[in-house]
């Protein structure tokens, strides 16, 4: 009985010893795989870093590059030092609001007095969103007529007949010319310019229509300069178009 009890503790301290061994292994295996997700996870950061880079100097070639959108009108600016805008860092983490069924909202006021709310918090004063109503419609329109007049548009084309990177420079020219005076670079995928610039298109639709319209009908008219006034004392001629 000795025998088989010291033969019992020998195959039990053989099991152990098997078993520290496994367990050593693993370990050994756990911490390479840590060590390679540590690697792993700051390739990830320097790749996102590098592709925000990359991003923004696209974005910033679309604002100020050689296909910039120029000669807006300046968009009217608050004293700095009653800007509660002006030293803050703003990030895009606003989303656009839904409505009861999930679909995103379309245009109202409201949308903006929510966005300015979230953003500037306890600094939130309702004269922020008058002031924006007031300045920010002229100024979108300007935005869409000079896209209009550089791309050749004709009066029909609406904000969702732009290409992608059309519509992504319009975005970005009116969240940039703004960004003191609103924080319309707050929302994420900039649905609060793009609002903007939909309703902006449909506006220009119908005044690119009329001018259009009032050209056409100058064109068939004789120009003051091109008519010849008679002198009373000659003989009378027919006056023609230069």
């Amino acid at each position: 009985m000795v025998q088989n009890a010291c033969r019992a503790e020998t195959t039990a301290q053989n099991l152990q010893n098997e078993m520290m061994l496994e367990l050593n292994a693993v370990k050994t295996e756990l911490g390479a795989a840590r060590h390679e997700l540590i690697e792993a996870k700051a390739r990830i950061a320097e790749l996102s870093s590098t592709l925000c880079e990359v991003r923004s100097q696209l974005e910033e070639d679309l604002v100020s590059g050689p296909d910039a959108l120029t000669d807006l009108p300046e968009y009217p600016c608050t004293d700095p030092d009653e800007n509660p805008l002006a030293k803050r860092k703003i990030e895009r983490t606003v989303g656009h609001p839904t409505d009861k069924d999930g679909s995103p909202r379309h245009f109202v006021w409201e949308l903006y007095q929510t966005l300015g709310e979230e953003v500037l918090k306890s600094d939130w004063k309702p004269v922020y969103l008058t002031t924006f109503k007031k300045n920010i419609t002229p100024f979108a329109d300007a935005l869409a007529l000079m896209i209009r007049k550089k791309y050749q548009m004709n009066p029909d084309t609406t904000w969702c007949d732009l290409g992608k990177l059309q519509q992504r420079q319009a975005n970005l020219v009116l969240e940039s010319h703004i960004k003191n005076e609103y924080p319309l670079n707050a929302c994420a995928g900039s649905w609060g310019a793009r609002l903007l610039m939909v309703r902006a298109f449909q506006r220009t639709k119908e005044e690119v229509k009329e001018k259009e319209g009032g050209q056409k009908n100058q064109s068939n008219m004789p120009s003051p300069n091109s008519v010849t006034v008679q002198d009373a004392s000659q003989p009378t001629q027919k006056s023609g178009i230069l």
